[in-house]
């Protein structure tokens, strides 16, 4: 597993282009003790949320919302013929469900360095619902709207999943695609984020930013 140099300074999405490096996790341990991420705020147990497809809900620091074809977000078990056990017995607490194909949106209130979570594809457990696909995900890491990165993950079915990344340019939203499936089950669990180490932000505000852009400050 490759590890993580959190020395590395951090760059907020600035409008001209930069090569990120990230590094990719399948392990939820060795991805906590890497980036010093912690524990979004749990997820609600509310049932599928009204409207459509552009539904979104925030909690705590994070907003998720699909993205179409999805047309369904669930948050939870609550008032569905599911309830009132979880989607899936294999993750802790409530989970996202999403009709049709799982296109999940993740916006941070902050700039992150680290984002991870956990995830079930269920093959012959419960709730697979409908013939099975091996889904292939996506997942792309945006700075306020520009590109920084994407990676593609298979998890293993029928088993607790871990998908995790780090990043040396901050990132402030993640937009996880599946790339192939159906309209079979995938469920999320516990999110994870680490914000931007305080060096770094002080390093980009500072005189760093001058550095980089190759401006010089005019003499007095």
């Amino acid at each position: 597993m490759n590890t993580l140099n959190l020395a590395i300074p951090f760059i907020f999405g600035l409008s001209f282009s930069v090569n990120a490096s990230i590094v990719t996790f399948d392990d939820k341990s060795t991805f906590l003790s890497n980036t010093l991420a912690t524990a979004a705020a749990p997820l609600p147990n509310i049932g599928l949320l009204p409207g459509s497809a552009s539904n979104s809900l925030t909690v705590g620091d994070l907003t998720y919302s699909i993205t179409a074809p999805s047309f369904g977000l669930f948050f939870g078990t609550a008032g569905s013929s599911v309830g009132p056990g979880p989607w899936t017995t294999r993750l802790a607490g409530n989970q996202i469900g999403i009709s049709n194909s799982e296109n999940l949106n993740v916006d941070m209130i902050n700039h992150v360095s680290s984002f991870g979570f956990e995830f079930v594809e269920p093959e012959n457990d419960p709730n697979m619902n409908g013939t099975f696909i091996d889904s292939i995900f996506e997942v792309t890491l945006l700075g306020n709207g520009s590109f920084i990165e994407s990676f593609t993950f298979n998890a293993n079915n029928d088993v607790a999943a871990f998908i995790g990344v780090s990043s040396d340019v901050a990132f402030n939203r993640v937009e996880i695609r599946e790339m192939t499936g159906g309209p079979e089950n995938e469920f999320f669990g516990q999110f994870y984020t680490s914000p931007v180490p305080v060096p770094a932000a002080v390093w980009l505000f500072g005189t760093g930013l001058v550095g980089l852009l190759g401006i010089r400050k005019p003499r007095s």
